[in-house]
């Protein structure tokens, strides 16, 4: 199986953001990560895990969202 590389993690799950929720982001960050899956048809495991176990999606998702929100684009509901 062939992981998603960090940089294509972050372009994907950014462009899914935008085509979902072009300006207001839900409240519960949860809803926009199974959103995005579902809209990547992807699996939290197609990104992979760190070694304690923790999936990187979510982290790749944190930041994102922590993009952009700092850059203005999106704002949580």
């Amino acid at each position: 199986m062939l992981l998603i590389t960090p940089d294509e993690a972050r372009e994907i799950i950014t462009v899914s953001a935008r085509e979902i929720f072009p300006q207001i982001l839900p409240l519960r960050l949860q809803e926009a990560r199974e959103a995005i899956l579902s809209h990547l048809n992807l699996d939290v495991s197609d990104f992979g895990y760190f070694p304690s176990g923790g999936a990187k999606f979510e982290n790749y998702c944190s930041q994102v969202v922590k993009s952009l929100k700092s850059s203005g684009e999106m704002r949580t509901e």
